[in-house]
């Protein structure tokens, strides 16, 4: 069984835009699933998958923040500099 979440990412920014300061363009991040002593023991399966899903929610916790924490750096660093791009297209009503 996995015991781990792996996420990676590739920043493609507009040209011009430096990277920010202790971040990188590119990024692999493991996040380890450490459920409770109890498995493995003789606790029931339904503690223990309980345990398991408890130790998964905190392990996507994590890996949300710190995400985060990389993305919005990012997004600052772009500012308003996508702001030339092409506008999105607009939907047709029928399409709602």
């Amino acid at each position: 069984m996995c015991r781990s979440i792996t996420i990676s990412y590739t920043i493609s920014p507009p040209e011009g835009v430096s990277t920010p300061s202790g971040f990188a363009a590119s990024a692999e991040k493991t996040y380890e699933i450490t459920p409770s002593d109890g498995i493995g023991s003789e606790s029931s399966a339904k503690t223990a998958n309980g345990q398991m899903c408890e130790a998964l929610h905190e392990a996507v916790e994590r890996a949300r923040d710190d995400i985060g924490i990389d993305l919005t750096a990012w997004r600052d660093a772009v500012g308003n500099k996508e702001a030339s791009k092409e506008p999105k297209k607009k939907r047709d009503a029928e399409e709602e």
